[in-house]
């Protein structure tokens, strides 16, 4: 069964860039559609995985570390109480080709 979320986060476009690089340009074992969308007072990334088992693989093994080594670097506590998880109930996804 799939995993599909909203989490919106504290933070700006920049801190993303960050993240993503620190993480690498590799897609993720599992994913199926990452959209990050700037919305006042953060971003909110929407995420389409395949099963809940590839989501929580690449958030404890390379999301988290990614996150605390960017803010560390900025001086900014990694608080994960400031993160809203909300699952989504999807009724359809559709990929193009790339």
């Amino acid at each position: 069964m799939s995993c599909t979320f909203t989490l919106d986060v504290p933070g700006d476009a920049s801190l993303w860039e960050q993240i993503r690089a620190e993480m690498g340009e590799a897609t993720p074992p599992g994913l199926v559609v990452h959209i990050v969308q700037a919305r006042p007072g953060g971003l909110r990334y929407i995420d389409v995985w395949e099963d809940e088992a590839s989501w929580e693989a690449h958030r404890t093994g390379v999301l988290e570390p990614a996150v605390t080594r960017v803010l560390e670097r900025h001086g900014i506590p990694h608080d994960t109480s400031l993160a809203t998880f909300s699952p989504i109930e999807v009724v359809d996804v559709q990929v193009a080709a790339a």
